[in-house]
């Protein structure tokens, strides 16, 4: 998959776009120091924090795992996916087989998955209709204006927009509620987050044109 190898530059200005030629990717491995198991998964936690705080930069492979070795048989599996080749719905997707895996269990939902569409397009690209289809719009597009120019009204401004950000500790109670509804449900735990944060906007600015699904939203702070 080319998003998996895809990183991103910056030359004269302009963003680009590369595939990078090779994958060989090699999983972190972590030994923690520390006497006992619990000051070795308080550095793992210290580690993932730092980790999660870390400013994304597109220079870098979209894609990481990491394991840390807290005890002989306890360790912790991290890993990061960047939003520009996930979402919410293949998350989901993607720990079910993770953990279907781990578990041994076969997956028996024979759904497409990306990799059939990759084969698919591959196949695809090497036969001879596709050289017909290629040679066929070539010589459709060639006196095809390459660039447009859009006239504009304002330069373009650099601004930042990095926010603050809040820690807080949600009550047990309420954690274990949420994660029921989210499993009859079937959606991640982003859905009722956003759902939840867009209703706290239109109470604080008395707008309520600014969030979607109001009724669902309540039902959520409702537990």
């Amino acid at each position: 998959m080319d998003l998996f190898r895809s990183v991103f530059y910056e030359e004269n200005n302009v963003l680009i776009q590369k595939n990078l030629d090779k994958y060989n990717y090699k999983i972190k491995e972590y030994s923690l120091g520390g006497e006992t198991e619990k000051e070795r998964y308080e550095a793992s936690m210290k580690m993932l924090n730092n980790h999660a705080n870390t400013t994304l930069t597109v220079d870098k492979l979209p894609f990481e795992v990491e394991v840390y070795y807290v005890a002989e048989e306890n360790c912790i599996l991290f890993i990061s996916i960047s939003h520009i080749i996930s979402d919410g719905s293949s998350l989901v997707l993607f720990v079910k087989e993770l953990v279907n895996n781990y578990n041994g269990e076969e997956d028996k939902n024979e759904v497409l998955q990306q990799i059939d569409h990759n084969l698919w397009k591959e196949k695809l690209a090497k036969s001879e209709e596709s050289k017909k289809q290629n040679e066929h719009w070539k010589n459709q597009l060639k006196d095809i204006q390459l660039e447009i120019d859009f006239p504009g009204d304002r330069e373009i401004r650099e601004e930042d927009y990095v926010g603050e950000q809040t820690r807080f500790t949600i009550e047990e109670d309420f954690y274990k509620n949420l994660c029921k509804f989210i499993r009859k449900e079937k959606v991640s735990m982003c859905a009722p987050s956003l759902y939840a944060f867009n209703l706290l906007i239109a109470k604080r600015t008395l707008i309520s044109y600014v969030y979607l699904w109001m009724n669902w939203a309540e039902n959520i702070c409702r537990f």
